[in-house]
């Protein structure tokens, strides 16, 4: 978005249409991922907003590295940070602790070569649909069955 020469802000949109081969057009779910960077003018934050902010500063370590995984039991990798991401989820909120999971889990996603482990049931619905569609992303197409049960 340009207004005169300044640049405004940036939009992309994809869509994702996951469903087994064969599936007729009506059984395809179709997921749309929006993604926008708007520049705005400043404006007071609201006070439980500025505090969810500082905690998500707060706990995140900027230094943070991932772990490196090897080639050989990257799939009890999986298994165990999957259990990680559900024991760490605080209170529906994404906070910074779960995301640099998640990119810990994203990155063993896309190196592995197995069947994806279905997540606990104790893993609440918002974790759970957030792995499945960034699995669905990362992952692709061998993610799908995985991805449906996460849905169920």
């Amino acid at each position: 978005n340009m207004a005169g020469d300044v640049l405004e802000g940036v939009q992309c949109m994809e869509t994702l249409l996951v469903a087994p081969r064969y599936t007729s057009p009506s059984n395809v779910l179709n997921i749309t991922l929006a993604m926008s960077l708007t520049h705005t003018a400043t404006a007071a934050f609201n006070p439980a907003a500025y505090e969810y902010l500082q905690e998500a500063t707060e706990t995140t370590d900027l230094l943070y590295q991932p772990l490196s995984y090897q080639a050989e039991g990257e799939d009890e990798d999986v298994i165990k940070l999957m259990k990680e991401v559900c024991s760490i989820e605080g209170d529906g909120r994404l906070t910074g602790g779960l995301l640099q999971k998640m990119s810990q889990v994203m990155k063993v996603l896309s190196r592995t070569t197995t069947e994806l482990p279905l997540l606990i049931t104790t893993c609440s619905t918002n974790v759970r649909r957030m792995v499945a569609l960034m699995s669905a992303i990362v992952a692709g197409p061998r993610s799908l069955h995985f991805f449906v049960a996460q849905l169920a």
